[in-house]
């Protein structure tokens, strides 16, 4: 019996060693540097069309399989959490054009499809890419620090609405659907807040549940709230510009596209 495990664990480590040799380089925007990504396993592809039947309507689970995907892909030494939701997008971008065949492509109509390069897409996060500053929202007293989203804050709230909300939806009760996507919209923020200054007093949200930071969202002023989204927005409109390409229509027309991350991104079909 000790042979058969040691012959199964040396196997093992054969198949990682293996698929190292197999690496490529993925450029991470924040760092301004590439790391080494080892090749998708099975297990990974497995659980990306699983996150497809679970994704209709929410994108949690992706989000926290592609963060898995990550810890356990990245060769590099390098902080994971620390990572930026653009890294993610440029991550993710290189995930699907290393481990997939067919090239990634729109669907027009059923009868109309166009390859969308994904080389050119990642260059946009070496030719766009600017950082987005954190930056402090005033109202008299009070004052909110927010910063672009980091992988940790964004797993952390994840993880709290689908184990909450979504794991024991009842996806045909609309009420219930309609409630949980409007909690996302309303309680998203908790993901750009750093810390909430009142007066002398400093709450570092990085040491707060997420449920504590829900709370803390829900009591503030509707008027420095909708100043928020401002910054969220700044945030959004440098997305589309960094996963934003053009492409030849149906008619080759040049179009502008935003490629969007989802669960059928990482499919083959």
């Amino acid at each position: 019996m000790s042979d058969q495990k040691a012959n199964f664990n040396d196997a093992i480590n054969l198949l990682k060693k293996n698929a190292e040799q197999r690496s490529y380089d993925v450029w991470i925007p924040s760092l301004k540097q590439t790391a080494k990504f080892r090749p998708l396993t099975t297990l990974h592809h497995k659980k990306f069309v699983k996150c497809l039947i679970d994704s209709s309507l929410f994108t949690t689970s992706l989000n926290l399989h592609i963060y898995d995907v990550i810890k356990q892909s990245c060769l590099e030494d390098i902080d994971v959490d620390s990572l930026t939701v653009f890294d993610r997008l440029c991550i993710c971008f290189a995930l699907r054009k290393h481990n997939f065949k067919k090239p990634y492509a729109i669907l027009f109509d059923e009868n109309t499809s166009k390859e969308v390069s994904l080389d050119e897409l990642m260059a946009n996060f070496k030719k766009r890419y600017v950082d987005i500053e954190p930056d402090d929202i005033k109202e008299g007293s009070l004052s909110i620090r927010m910063s672009v989203p980091t992988l940790k804050r964004e797993r952390e709230f994840d993880n709290y609405i689908f184990s909450r909300h979504i794991a024991n939806l009842v996806r045909t009760d609309e009420n219930q659907v309609n409630q949980v996507l409007a909690d996302l919209v309303l309680y998203g923020v908790v993901v750009y807040i750093d810390s909430i200054n009142i007066g002398d007093v400093v709450v570092d949200f990085n040491t707060l549940r997420i449920d504590q930071r829900i709370d803390l969202i829900g009591n503030l002023d509707a008027s420095i709230f909708n100043r928020l989204n401002e910054y969220i927005q700044k945030c959004n409109e440098a997305r589309t510009n960094l996963c934003s390409i053009d492409i030849l229509d149906k008619d080759d027309k040049p179009l502008p596209v935003e490629i969007t991350i989802d669960a059928g991104f990482f499919i083959d079909e």
